[in-house]
C-alpha cells in the first residue's frame, strides 16, 4: 500500500497532503501504523498536524523506512544478497526493481 501510493503519486503534487490523509483513511491498518510512528516521534504525545507540510515530511520518512524494511526482510528471508529481490515468494522483474529504485530516488 505504501509503495503503491508512492508509485502513483508525485511528490510535488499540490494535493499530496490531502491524498495522504485519504490513503490512510482508506487503509486503516496502515493508518494505525503511521499513527504509532508519529506518536513515537514524541511531539508532546499528540497527533496534532500543524500543517500538511508536517504530514508530508512524516509520511516521506515513514514510507522510506517502510519500503527499506520490506526489501531488507525479503532479502533476509531469501538469504539473497544479490540484486535479485522477491516479494511474497515471487521474483520481481527487472522492470519492477527499476520502478522501486526510481520511486525511491524521486521520493527520498
Amino acid at each position: 500500500s505504501v509503495l503503491e501510493f508512492c508509485l502513483s503519486n508525485h511528490l510535488e503534487d499540490v494535493a499530496l497532503g490531502t491524498k495522504i490523509v485519504t490513503h490512510l483513511r482508506n487503509n486503516p491498518t496502515l493508518g494505525d501504523e503511521f499513527e504509532a510512528y508519529r506518536k513515537a516521534l514524541d511531539r508532546g504525545g499528540a497527533l496534532y498536524i500543524a500543517s500538511l507540510e508536517d504530514l508530508k515530511r512524516d509520511w516521506k520518512t515513514f514510507s522510506l523506512n517502510y519500503i527499506h524494511d520490506l526489501l531488507l526482510a525479503v532479502r533476509h528471508h531469501t538469504g539473497d544478497t544479490s540484486d535479485k529481490v522477491t516479494s511474497g515468494g515471487v521474483e520481481l522483474s527487472p522492470d519492477e526493481r527499476e520502478a522501486i529504485r526510481r520511486c525511491s530516488e524521486v521520493w527520498f
